[in-house]
C-alpha cells in the first residue's frame, strides 16, 4: 500500500526529473501512471498468483466440504471466543449445526459429524488433553461407548477423575444416552463408587463374582434414576456457557426472539454495517460484570461484556447509569438497550 497524497507529491517531482535526464515527458507520466496505481493496492505477478490459487482453494474446499473446512478454523481460532463466534454465525447462515461434545464422535478439535460439527472435548473447561486421550484411546480400541455405566466400566479412572465426568456430562458428551443430564449426574456418584472398586481389586487380582457374568441384565444402572427435579433449561444452558464459552443447544433469549424482532433490535453481527455515531436499539445478554472505580471521581462504574448469542462486545457503563440501575447488572440479565454506535473502521464500539 502506498500514500495517495504523497503520491501526487511526487508527480511533479518524477516529472521534471525526467525531463532533465532527457526522458520524454509523456513517456514518463506513461509510467508514473502505472506506479500511481499501486497507491490503491497492488502485487507482483508471483504474490497475485499465490494469492489467486489460495482464494481458489480455500472457495473450493468451503464450497465443497464446508463442514470440514469450518471445523477446522474453529480449531485453528479455538484461543479466541470472539473468532469462534464468528465461525459459528458462519456455520448457522449455512444451515450447518454446532453440535455438543460427545465422547463417542469428539476428540481434541472441532471435527465434521454427519449431523453438524462436534464441539471438541478438550474444549470443556477442566478437561485436559490427558484425559481426552485416555477417552479416544479406550475409543479406537474397544468401539463407541454405549452408556455413562459402559464408559466407567471401561476408562481408566486413575486418568479420569469424577469432576471431569461430571463437567462431560453437564457439557452434553453423554446426551447420545437418552437419559437426561440430572439423571446422568445423579448417575455419577454411583457409578464411580462402583467401577472405581472394580478397578482398584482387579489390579490386585481380585475377581468379583458378578463382573464375570457376562449378561447385560444385571447391570445395576440398566434404567435411569428417579430424580426429585430436573434441570430447567436455563440451568443447562447456564452449565453449558461456563464450561464452553457459548450456549449451544439453545440461549437464554431464544423465548423472547419474537418481542425482539417486534422491537426493531439489530443483531449485532449487524452493528458493523451502522454508520458512526447512529443510535440503534439491542437486546442481549449480560455475560460478564466488572465493577471499578474512577480515579478522578472516586465514583463506581461497570464494564459489561453482552451478547446476543453469537456474537460479543464491552459496553462501558459510566457512573450516573450505573447508581440509576445497578440492580440491573448482573451476569445472566436480559436487557434491552438504546446505544450509541461508534464505528471507526475494524473496530466497534457501544456506548
Amino acid at each position: 500500500k502506498k500514500d495517495r497524497d504523497e503520491m501526487a507529491k511526487q508527480r511533479e517531482k518524477f516529472r521534471s526529473g525526467a525531463i532533465r535526464k532527457g526522458i520524454n515527458k509523456n513517456k514518463a507520466m506513461e509510467v508514473f501512471d502505472k506506479i500511481e496505481k499501486f497507491a490503491s493496492y497492488g502485487f507482483n505477478k508471483s504474490h497475485a498468483a499465490a494469492y489467486g490459487y489460495l482464494s481458489y482453494v480455500t472457495a473450493f474446499l468451503k464450497a465443497n466440504y464446508s463442514k470440514e473446512w469450518l471445523a477446522a478454523l474453529m480449531t485453528c481460532d479455538s484461543d479466541d471466543l470472539t473468532k469462534v463466534s464468528k465461525h459459528i454465525r458462519e456455520c448457522e447462515a449455512m444451515g450447518i449445526k454446532i453440535l455438543p461434545p460427545d465422547v463417542n464422535e469428539s476428540g481434541t478439535e472441532f471435527a465434521a459429524a454427519p449431523s453438524g460439527i462436534r464441539f471438541a472435548m478438550s474444549g470443556i473447561k477442566g478437561v485436559g488433553r490427558g484425559v481426552v486421550g485416555a477417552i479416544l484411546e479406550e475409543r479406537k480400541k474397544k468401539g463407541p461407548y454405549k452408556s455413562l455405566y459402559d464408559f466407567f466400566k471401561r476408562i481408566d479412572l486413575t486418568r479420569v477423575g469424577k469432576k471431569v465426568v461430571e463437567n462431560l456430562v453437564d457439557a452434553g458428551s453423554f446426551d447420545f444416552t437418552t437419559w437426561t443430564r440430572q439423571e446422568l449426574l445423579e448417575s455419577t456418584e454411583p457409578m464411580f463408587e462402583q467401577t472405581s472398586r472394580e478397578q482398584k481389586e482387579a489390579s490386585k487380582g481380585v475377581m468379583d463374582f458378578f463382573s464375570m457374568i457376562e449378561d447385560e441384565k444385571k447391570n445395576p444402572f440398566l434404567a435411569p434414576p428417579i430424580v426429585e427435579r430436573q434441570q430447567e433449561k436455563k440451568e443447562i444452558l447456564a452449565k453449558e456457557k461456563e464450561l464452553l464459552g457459548f450456549y449451544l443447544t439453545g440461549h437464554l433469549m431464544d423465548e423472547y426472539r419474537a418481542l425482539v424482532d417486534k422491537l426493531g433490535c439489530l443483531p449485532f453481527h449487524s452493528l458493523d454495517s451502522v454508520k458512526n455515531g447512529a443510535v440503534v436499539k439491542v437486546a442481549c445478554i449480560i455475560e460478564n460484570v466488572k465493577v471499578k472505580i474512577s480515579q478522578r471521581t472516586q465514583k463506581k462504574f461497570a464494564i459489561l461484556v453482552i451478547s446476543d448469542g453469537v456474537e460479543r462486545f464491552e459496553l462501558p457503563v459510566w457512573p450516573d447509569m450505573y447508581y440509576k440501575h445497578s440492580a440491573l447488572f448482573i451476569e445472566n440479565q436480559l436487557l434491552f438497550s438504546i446505544l450509541q454506535i461508534e464505528n471507526k473502521g475494524d473496530v466497534i464500539k457501544l456506548r
